[in-house]
């Protein structure tokens, strides 16, 4: 391994992660790398506010990283302007929905006060759970809209639009065939036949929701609550002609208006673990599917609900970065589909076959960590972006650990 600083230029290969456990891979030295930072951030900072966007991309930092079977290269001036590009502001809640709240005073109630006073407090309880999901949706909104960027540099591309992780097998090896392929491995287990109705429940770009209609002829529906994600799967829809196949709506995948027994296949790829209440979700899927549908979700599985205090810890600092509320256990999934009248239940453990896909976040996050700070600290990088490199840490040292692991989730409606 090489290690070069030519000009503000940095060569890494097989960095350590620089906040958690480390490798016993060869690293760039902590002071050439800082030396060479430092250079950039002073460059940076000796522009006034007006210089700095076009000055940026002239200062000639570069971070080529060596990455599985790819180079990732990066000129931290042009990430620093796509950052200020992206950077926006934290949208406004949703606003919270109120119940009937009871009026102040004392009083004696009688039996119909008492039966009124219970169904205030239901509707109250209601309301509340109601403003919580409603907030959290949020976040999840303002998680996507801040991290696009980050996505778009260095996971997914044009063609394949996805969000989620890649399936490595004997003859799959490289990273955007795996992206693709565990669309194929979700239409296996899902049995998805030529002109299936199939809800892509959490779609993002719609990547999948392509996949299945241009492999499967299927006829597909994806929604996601983020806007832009909807506005920007319609734009692709329409340039590759699959506007008769698959459309984009905004909405909720637990609050759907959508009529009973509207599908064939509910699909969820890495996307239920952002629900507050996930078996509200089994439930809409349950409603939504016709007899004989299919449901298969593809997500982060809990180890256990009982770990020790840093497990929990570590497990917090995962769940904040990608704006998951919690993570459900192999058992709590089984009974939520099982709960909701599904049949033919199975969950079965995939983390061989995303594990390099896992590792290569991992490596990726330990090289983009050190500028993400830097960024942070400039206040050029938000709380969702700093956060979301640290979840791509710790989401692989506590696979680790065996903490959790990948599974899918597969199901039928009698």
């Amino acid at each position: 391994m090489q290690t070069r600083v030519l000009r503000h230029a940095i060569v890494l290969f097989q960095p350590r992660d620089p906040i958690g456990e480390r490798s016993n891979d060869n690293h760039i030295g902590r002071r050439e790398f800082i030396s060479a930072l430092g250079g950039t951030a002073l460059a940076w900072l000796r522009t006034t506010p007006a210089q700095q966007p076009a000055k940026l991309p002239t200062i000639g930092f570069f971070c080529i990283v060596a990455v599985e079977d790819r180079l990732a290269a990066f000129d931290l001036g042009a990430v620093l302007v796509g950052c200020r590009r992206w950077l926006v502001r934290t949208p406004s809640e949703f606003a919270p929905i109120s119940g009937h709240l009871r009026n102040g005073g004392s009083y004696e109630p009688d039996g119909n006060e008492t039966a009124k006073w219970a169904e205030e407090m239901i509707s109250e309880e209601q309301a509340r759970a109601d403003a919580t999901h409603l907030r959290w949706l949020s976040s999840v909104v303002e998680y996507y809209e801040h991290t696009r960027f980050d996505y778009r540099a260095v996971w997914h591309n044009m063609e394949n639009c996805a969000f989620h992780f890649g399936y490595y097998s004997e003859r799959v090896k490289q990273h955007a065939h795996a992206l693709t392929n565990s669309n194929k491995v979700l239409a296996d287990i899902a049995g998805v036949r030529p002109g299936d109705r199939v809800l892509d429940a959490g779609c993002g770009l719609g990547g999948s929701s392509f996949w299945l209609a241009s492999h499967c002829a299927a006829e597909v529906v994806g929604i996601s609550p983020v806007a832009y994600q909807i506005v920007r799967a319609r734009e692709i829809a329409h340039a590759r002609s699959l506007d008769g196949l698959v459309r984009f709506e905004q909405a909720d995948y637990t609050r759907t208006s959508f009529p009973d027994g509207s599908f064939d296949v509910v699909w969820a790829l890495e996307s239920l673990c952002h629900a507050v209440h996930k078996e509200a979700f089994y439930i809409e899927a349950a409603r939504l599917l016709r007899p004989g549908g299919r449901l298969v979700v593809a997500e982060y599985i809990r180890a256990s609900r009982k770990l020790d205090e840093e497990a929990e810890g570590l497990i917090s600092e995962w769940l904040d970065g990608w704006c998951m509320p919690d993570l459900s256990t192999r058992e709590e999934h089984l009974a939520s589909a099982v709960g909701v009248g599904l049949s033919d239940v199975r969950l079965i453990d995939y983390t061989t076959s995303t594990r390099r896909s896992l590792r290569r976040l991992y490596k990726l996050a330990c090289v983009a960590w050190p500028v993400d700070r830097l960024l942070f600290g400039l206040g050029l990088r938000s709380k969702a972006q700093h956060g979301n490199v640290i979840a791509s840490l710790r989401q692989y040292q506590l696979l680790g650990r065996g903490l959790w692991f990948y599974g899918i989730l597969s199901a039928t409606k009698r």
